[in-house]
């Protein structure tokens, strides 16, 4: 547009892996063998890495609640039986959006809190992606007031970053689209059919796009990796130990299935399962490392064995989703 080249989505990402994708290509062509095909790998390596690294932190948060082999169990079986193991491998923003709500939650829930580091986690998040801004606002209350009133003071630390990011946000607009909230959605160039106007992208009843989000036979969360039945258990379990960890955990899910519910198209487009939940779907780790140490490490055979088939089924199907893509299912090949 106007001999400009731009992202159709927020830039954070395209500018995020900029100076890494610059890194590769100076490291491959010294050896002359750079090739698109190895910057695409290189980049599938680096989501693949960041996806680990939210796993171990996920295992870490869980296993200060649930012990080490619920933590264990939990981190693995939310990474390789939900949608987060068939976008692991991808450029979509979700799993580096994962990434940093998952690393400020770990911060959040230290001993010792690094509010910086988790200002910037958060902030980052709404770089990648502008909803980010409101889904990830209960963490923000929870920030500044799940431990003392001396939490108080770090309010400037968090609303400094964001305000930063939210500026960056709409110079860009100014700069490429002649206006601050002329957002890059607006101009999708070669997808005629994507509404501009606000009061469209949002025109799905929110019955239904529940309904799309979680039961639908194509994309529904809980026919794809039934798993996740669980967490929700073990929020109740959670709850005993530490409630406002499971009030915090219940209010972004709530949160973020009522925003995506409402999207024009909740399931995210040719997708495998519901790929704008990733984020949350991470966390659901913590309460589903309670319901495995409360209900299935205790040596019941009949407890372990339901929840080894169900585990089984949701990493098949998970796990199909992550060896294909959704061209088979469009072109019914």
């Amino acid at each position: 547009m106007n001999d400009h080249y731009y992202s159709v989505f927020s830039p954070g990402l395209s500018l995020l892996l900029t100076p890494y994708v610059w890194l590769i290509r100076a490291f491959f062509k010294s050896f002359n063998i750079y090739s698109l095909t190895l910057e695409y790998i290189s980049i599938q390596l680096l989501s693949i890495i960041v996806t680990s690294i939210s796993a171990s932190l996920l295992y870490r948060i869980s296993a200060k609640i649930a012990g080490e082999k619920a933590a264990f169990i939990s981190s693995l079986t939310i990474i390789f039986c939900t949608p987060i193991v068939a976008f692991s491998k991808s450029m979509f923003s979700h799993i580096y959006s994962m990434f940093f709500a998952v690393l400020a939650l770990y911060q959040l829930l230290k001993e010792r809190t690094n509010h910086l580091i988790a200002s910037i986690s958060l902030s980052m998040s709404f770089f990648l992606e502008y909803q980010n801004l409101i889904l990830f606002l209960p963490m923000y209350i929870y920030a500044c007031f799940h431990k003392s009133k001396r939490s108080l003071t770090n309010f400037s630390i968090y609303l400094l970053p964001i305000c930063l990011i939210g500026v960056f946000h709409l110079l860009y607009n100014s700069i490429l689209f002649g206006g601050p909230l002329n957002f890059p959605e607006k101009f999708w160039i070669g997808y005629p059919e994507r509404p501009a106007k606000l009061s469209l992208m949002f025109s799905t009843p929110f019955y239904l796009g529940i309904y799309l989000l979680l039961f639908s036979l194509e994309n529904g969360l809980f026919l794809i990796t039934p798993i996740l039945v669980t967490s929700f258990v073990g929020l109740w379990y959670l709850k005993v130990i530490k409630r406002d960890l499971a009030i915090l955990i219940t209010t972004l899910f709530c949160l973020s299935l009522l925003f995506y519910s409402t999207w024009h198209l909740p399931w995210g487009g040719s997708s495998f399962g519901p790929r704008f939940l990733i984020p949350i779907i991470s966390i659901l780790s913590v309460p589903l490392a309670s319901f495995i140490h409360e209900k299935v490490l205790k040596f019941n055979l009949i407890k372990m064995f339901l929840f080894s088939i169900v585990l089984f089924y949701s990493s098949a199907v998970s796990l199909l989703g992550a060896v294909t893509t959704p061209d088979c299912l469009l072109n019914n090949t």
